[in-house]
């Protein structure tokens, strides 16, 4: 009796206390004339972030304290932390004094190839600017809307919410707004003309906006690109196990030592 009594105990204390809860939410990209283009699912637990690709490939990890891109077809991983950032920095140190070892006519002749492989001319881009458009609404949200630029030239519109009316929304943007800090540390970490290539931050874009983003419209050359919405999100149990890379993939080597 005593040992039935317990177990029941235990029982009633699982279901009150659920583990491992964390959210669940599939945002969906469309081309102007409507149809899908991706489908990407993101689980977010205790601050981490996994984000898998519609077409399975690849799959994101983002642990508070480095990321690691999974690459489904060719079984392997690749991990961007703080170890591969001072790599980084030592081999462009390398490589600054290689180039300062040479003649000046050769000199001029390597750089100038380096940067007509990396576009941007060897500046950083300027952060984005971003422009309150008012209230709004989409689907079932009422919205603040929002205009990214970069430069002169519209590059994103956002609808966001406010938190409290999307399901795990205060979780969400916290782990976002981590992700977001980690990825500006790792770009501007690198070079000028590295940086120009990565371009701007997204995820970043929500360190300066109010609530979440249910609808987000980009922008080319001033018209319509495409336009990715929330789809989904609930609040569920995720498996921890899901923010580490398989144990038969291996570990990709970066290349910078």
């Amino acid at each position: 009796m005593k040992r039935l009594v317990a177990t029941g105990l235990c029982l009633c204390l699982l279901a009150i206390v659920p583990a491992n809860a964390g959210v669940v939410m599939q945002l969906v990209s469309k081309d102007p004339t409507g149809n899908v283009t991706n489908r990407m699912n993101f689980f977010v637990l205790d601050g981490m972030v996994r984000m898998d690709e519609s077409d399975g490939n690849m799959s994101m990890l983002f642990l508070g304290n480095g990321m690691t891109v999974l690459d489904h077809k060719e079984r392997s991983y690749l991990v961007m932390d703080d170890a591969m950032i001072e790599q980084l920095q030592a081999a462009m140190q390398k490589m600054q004094a290689q180039l300062a070892a040479m003649p000046p006519e050769q000199r001029a002749m390597v750089e100038q190839m380096m940067q007509g492989k990396m576009p941007g001319g060897g500046e950083k881009p300027p952060p984005p600017r971003i422009e309150s458009l008012g209230s709004g609404e989409w689907g079932d949200y009422a919205c603040d809307r929002y205009a990214v630029y970069a430069g002169g030239q519209k590059i994103e519109e956002i609808c966001a919410a406010a938190l409290g009316k999307v399901t795990g929304g205060d979780e969400v943007m916290a782990a976002f707004r981590g992700m977001a800090a980690y990825l500006r540390k790792i770009i501007e970490s690198m070079p000028a003309p590295m940086a120009s290539m990565m371009g701007n931050n997204p995820i970043g874009y929500m360190e300066q906006i109010k609530g979440f983003p249910v609808q987000n419209i980009s922008f080319q050359s001033g018209q319509v690109s495409d336009e990715t919405t929330l789809e989904s999100v609930r609040e569920e149990n995720v498996d921890t196990g899901m923010f580490s890379p398989p144990d038969d993939y291996r570990r990709q080597d970066p290349g910078l030592r």
